[in-house]
């Protein structure tokens, strides 16, 4: 039986892609798999998200956030730690630590951990680097760029990426190859039509069940026959002297989180397959796929959900 990482290989020759395939693995893809293959072409210039992908440093060029980002979301990378670690005493000074996760192609997990300090003290070597007019801006945003530089070294090691290329290498399309489900499977197909049909219910799991609300008996009606319950009014159709009882709204009515994730993935339903939406909520909050999303990571998702229906709506 042929090497299916063999054929990958034939498949991008160097001449033509840049394959991003940091381990070979000599044997058959784990069971119910196969490889889905992402091209990613970048723009020396300001792509269609108004940012540029490349920049140039040191006579060579590298790839900036915005291309490791897009490459990152292809090859399903996530964080599982984000962390400042200084003692934040200098508000120039900043030191992060970042892991990331991804499941290699013979189905096994890999994290990999890389800690960025960024020193923008008047004497610091980060600042000695920057020109004019650079320095105050950075030192407003040092955990985020301390951050970013940080998770720019762990994605590109975790696809064995150099750090600079030539331009006629960045002129080829990378491409990054992914373990996904195989529909061919009788099991797994089954499997991917319950995520289908079951939305986030299904990628995420049942939502934890609501708490119990026991509501209080109402008050004795009065005597009086004009006299309205206690606590509400009487339900439609209920007959003369019934007593009806409508409770006051409590917390419990509020929507819960699985339904306003489930309204998340109803809005994103025509733009990106279930597997695909499991990957945009790790790019957004980081959290695995059975992570235990907060609602501040609702929040997050509902806005996210919300910039990409209103672009779609513009366009």
């Amino acid at each position: 039986m042929t090497n299916p990482f063999d054929d990958l290989v034939r498949r991008y020759p160097p001449d033509k892609y840049n394959l991003l395939l940091p381990r070979y693995i000599d044997g058959e893809l784990p069971a119910g798999t196969k490889f889905s293959v992402r091209e990613i072409r970048l723009t020396p210039t300001k792509g269609g998200d108004g940012y540029e992908e490349i920049y140039r440093a040191e006579g060579s060029l590298a790839l900036n956030k915005v291309a490791l980002d897009k490459i990152a979301a292809a090859a399903g990378i996530s964080w599982v730690r984000v962390q400042r670690t200084d003692d934040e005493s200098d508000p120039h000074y900043c030191t992060v630590v970042v892991r990331g996760r991804v499941t290699d192609l013979d189905g096994m997990p890999r994290e990999v951990e890389d800690i960025r300090t960024y020193d923008l003290r008047d004497d610091g070597a980060d600042a000695k680097k920057m020109k004019p007019g650079q320095l105050g801006r950075a030192r407003t945003y040092i955990t985020g760029h301390a951050t970013s530089r940080a998770k720019n070294r762990v994605i590109a090691n975790i696809l064995a990426m150099k750090r600079s290329y030539s331009a006629a290498e960045l002129a080829l399309p990378f491409i990054v190859p992914k373990l996904v489900p195989d529909s061919r499977d009788p099991d797994v197909k089954r499997m991917m039509l319950a995520n289908m049909m079951g939305g986030a219910a299904a990628i995420f799991g049942q939502a934890p069940a609501e708490p119990v609300t026991r509501t209080p008996s109402p008050s004795p009606v009065p005597e009086s026959e004009d006299a309205q319950p206690v606590g509400g009014k009487l339900p439609e159709g209920s007959q003369d002297g019934a007593v009806g009882w409508t409770p006051a709204p409590s917390a419990s009515d509020e929507r819960s989180l699985g339904e306003r994730l489930q309204g998340v993935w109803d809005s994103l339903r025509g733009t990106m397959s279930g597997d695909d939406f499991r990957e945009w909520i790790q790019f957004n909050t980081g959290k695995g796929t059975r992570g235990e999303l907060t609602p501040a990571d609702i929040k997050v998702l509902e806005q996210a959900a919300n910039d990409i229906v209103t672009g779609r709506a513009a366009s």
